[in-house]
């Protein structure tokens, strides 16, 4: 009766050294790595209050990430398989530009 699952040592039978793609996974991923968005208020508002420029802005790292990993864990970008990589960070900024 053949196992459930294939052999993780290597040894001298025939039937362990056939090659098998059964441990491998799809690692395909989509990330939104970085996004800014910012709006400049304009020239007819900033005349009355005497600015030069008026900016405001957010910026966001690493918003999220789609991929067939989250089950294990894994961040798909890590050179390491061991698992044991920081995982990602979440940053979200928020700011305003003014000059006088």
């Amino acid at each position: 009766m053949p196992g459930t699952y294939p052999a993780l040592k290597k040894t001298n039978n025939e039937s362990n050294q056939r090659a098998s793609d059964y441990w491998f996974r799809n690692t395909s991923y989509v990330r939104l790595r970085d996004l800014v968005l910012g709006y400049s208020l304009p020239d007819k508002w900033l005349r009355r209050s005497k600015m030069g420029n008026a900016r405001i802005y957010i910026n966001a790292l690493n918003l999220f990430t789609i991929d067939n990993t989250t089950d294990i864990g894994i961040d798909p970008e890590t050179q390491l398989n061991t698992g044991l990589q920081y995982p990602s960070v979440r940053v979200i900024n928020f700011g305003v530009n003014l000059t006088f």
